[in-house]
């Protein structure tokens, strides 16, 4: 379960990325700078995901998997932001920030919390890369 919805998530995170950036022409200097730091963020997920498959139940290990999902979704969203500075997608990603952190929160009640958000976040932005926004 913990690797299906590593690889969904950053999946719809590459296939948002070629779709938005497809109509990009220019880039700022920053941008291959903020590149990076999401291929860093983005490094640590089968580090996290080997980890909390299995401890699936236990609270740090969803804890450490959901700082890195946070981690690559704030570095997207500066990535995003370099280029399309007003994209409705970034309103969009502030939102998803918000509601992880709240799901990383959750997880002290429940561990898995973090993981089901990350699966919901992963159908959502799939659904509306067919949408375009």
């Amino acid at each position: 379960m913990a690797y299906f919805i590593s690889f969904f998530w950053v999946g719809t995170m590459w296939v948002g990325l070629h779709n938005n950036w497809n109509a990009v022409k220019t880039i700022r200097r920053s941008t291959p700078w903020l590149a990076v730091i999401l291929l860093f963020f983005s490094s640590l997920f089968p580090y996290a995901t080997k980890i909390v498959s299995g401890h699936f139940m236990n609270f740090e290990a969803q804890a450490l998997y959901g700082m890195v999902v946070i981690a690559v979704t704030v570095s997207n969203l500066f990535l995003y932001r370099s280029v399309i500075r007003t994209a409705r997608r970034n309103r969009w990603l502030v939102w998803d920030i918000v509601i992880k952190c709240v799901a990383l929160g959750l997880s002290a009640l429940y561990p898995p919390t973090i993981m089901f958000v990350t699966l919901i976040a992963g159908v959502f932005w799939a659904i509306m890369s067919v949408k375009e926004i």
